[in-house]
């Protein structure tokens, strides 16, 4: 279980460095409204739910429960993330990668919140 919580937190960190990257970059680069408007919104997804993924790793108790929390939250910033990226510099994408992403941002949230009933059972 530890070797997976340092994983999880370096790849928070990874996700917090590149979305700081891709938002210098949608700053200062010549693209669409439509491209800035996807890369925004991924940068801003991807850069709450990282330091979020960081921050819950020391605070989840050592369970499968927040193993499945923190790789729900994982999972959704590479899919949902990932694919507004590939979006946004018109990549061929798959179009169902982006909602699979956000279902997994909310089943996250909501385990997180379950999480909370079942601190120190």
């Amino acid at each position: 279980m530890n070797m997976y919580r340092n994983i999880v937190q370096g790849f928070a960190g990874f996700a917090g460095a590149t979305a700081v990257a891709f938002g210098a970059y949608a700053s200062h680069a010549i693209l669409s409204d439509q491209a800035k408007l996807w890369l925004n919104t991924a940068v801003f997804y991807q850069l709450v739910h990282a330091a979020l993924l960081f921050t819950l790793v020391y605070f989840l108790p050592k369970n499968r429960l927040s193993l499945l929390i923190l790789s729900c939250f994982s999972g959704a910033i590479l899919l949902f993330c990932g694919n507004l990226y590939l979006l946004a510099f018109s990549v061929v994408t798959i179009g169902t990668l982006t909602p699979i992403g956000g279902s997994l941002f909310i089943l996250a949230w909501l385990l997180l919140m379950v999480s909370v009933f079942f601190k120190g059972k």
